[in-house]
């Protein structure tokens, strides 16, 4: 069993946001932002479902996120969706809150190195505090 977070784990990344001392912004204009945890599940078999638990808020005006503002890849380049169930809190202000998206054990088969996150803007700047992912492997 393994819970990795933002902080913990090195292979992190997020296109086209704003570096802040606390958080990670993601503008509300342009392409679509994508974070990315590299080779998260190299060498593992996954064994459970595979819960991602993204804290996130909002940022000045604008719509809010859906469900679909979030959704989850096994490359990089998300050309290969996974699917994910999503629940707990979307954002619709500047307090954090977490959105919670889980992978079933079956479609967890797909995730074989990569996780991608794409980030579709809804009109509102989100702000990323922590992505932590939490799956049992062998």
């Amino acid at each position: 069993n393994q819970t990795y977070s933002y902080g913990s784990f090195d292979g992190w990344s997020l296109t086209d946001y704003t570096d802040k001392d606390t958080y990670y912004l993601v503008p509300a204009t342009g392409n679509e932002s994508v974070a990315t945890i590299s080779g998260i599940f190299n060498s593992k078999t996954i064994t459970s479902d595979v819960v991602v638990y993204l804290s996130v808020a909002t940022f000045e005006n604008g719509n809010n996120p859906t469900s679909d503002t979030f959704s989850l890849y096994a490359d990089e380049g998300c050309t290969i969706p996974v699917n994910a169930t999503q629940s707990g809190s979307l954002p619709t202000s500047s307090t954090y809150t977490t959105a919670i998206y889980t992978v079933s054990k079956s479609d967890a088969a797909a995730l074989t190195n990569d996780l991608a996150i794409k980030i579709t803007k809804p009109g509102k700047q989100i702000r990323i505090k922590s992505i932590r992912v939490k799956f049992d492997y062998k």
